[in-house]
This record gives C-alpha cells, sequence and structure tokens, in this order.
C-alpha cells in the first residue's frame, strides 16, 4: 500500500513538474505568487547558454523578494537590498495598469489594492535597474 501512495504521489509530482515546463505561467489565486526570474541581469549563459565554463543548473537561484495575495492586496516582501526596482502589474493583453518605481535599501512589505481590479488574469512584474526582472501570474475573481 505504501509502495503504490508512493508511486501515485510520485506521477502527481512529475505531472505538475513537467505542466510547469511547458506552461511557464503558473497562476495564484490566493497565498503564495511563484516568481520566475532572471533577476540582477544575469548573463545569458547562466540561464543555460552555452559556454566554455562548467555551470551546475540543479539549484535554484535565489530571489530576494516574496509576494502573497491576501486580503485584495498583495504584499510584496524585499528581503535584501536591491536598489531600484519597478513593480507593475500588466493585464493578461498586455495593457499596464500599475507601475511604481521605488528604492529599496532595507527590509521592507510593499503594498497594492487589487480590490477594485476587474475579475481576470495579471502579471506582476518586478525589475531593476540591471535589466533583471522577476514576474508571476495571478487571478483575481
Amino acid at each position: 500500500m505504501k509502495t503504490k501512495l508512493f508511486l501515485l504521489l510520485f506521477v502527481c509530482l512529475s505531472g505538475m513538474v513537467r505542466a510547469q515546463q511547458v506552461n511557464d505561467s503558473f497562476i495564484a489565486w490566493t497565498g503564495q505568487i511563484s516568481f520566475i526570474s532572471h533577476w540582477k541581469g544575469d548573463p545569458d549563459e547562466w540561464k543555460g547558454g552555452s559556454d566554455d565554463r562548467d555551470i551546475d543548473n540543479r539549484s535554484m537561484p535565489i530571489i530576494p523578494i516574496s509576494a502573497i495575495i491576501e486580503n485584495e492586496k498583495i504584499s510584496i516582501d524585499f528581503w535584501d537590498v536591491t536598489g531600484d526596482v519597478t513593480v507593475s502589474i500588466t493585464e493578461k493583453d498586455g495593457l499596464e495598469i500599475y507601475s511604481q518605481p521605488i528604492f529599496v535599501n532595507e527590509y521592507i512589505r510593499y503594498d497594492i489594492a487589487i480590490g477594485t481590479y476587474s475579475p481576470g488574469v495579471y502579471l506582476l512584474k518586478i525589475s531593476n535597474q540591471d535589466d533583471g526582472y522577476i514576474y508571476g501570474w495571478f487571478e483575481v475573481k
């Protein structure tokens, strides 16, 4: 019985990972927003491009930012000094509906009210001065 349960769990998790690889627009309805990143202007070779260096891609990059949806707002936690960043929200059709530059020189929590947004899917993007960025999809119901 334990073997069957373990196998079922493995198959389910493998399917979730494969779905994430096929479609990187994982949508958060409530709770944590999952970010996809190219943070701090990382060179292309660190994203799997060709290079003579032996690059170990087994580890997840550390992103010093997290975001959560709660009480009709997005709370973004900046856990490290990131300097000048721009926080933007774009509708699924590409129309930017929110953009705000902020300077982060210590831990801060930045809140964005989304209670007045129309139901739909939105893109949260945070970009830095080094052409790095992270983004994640969320849905307003």
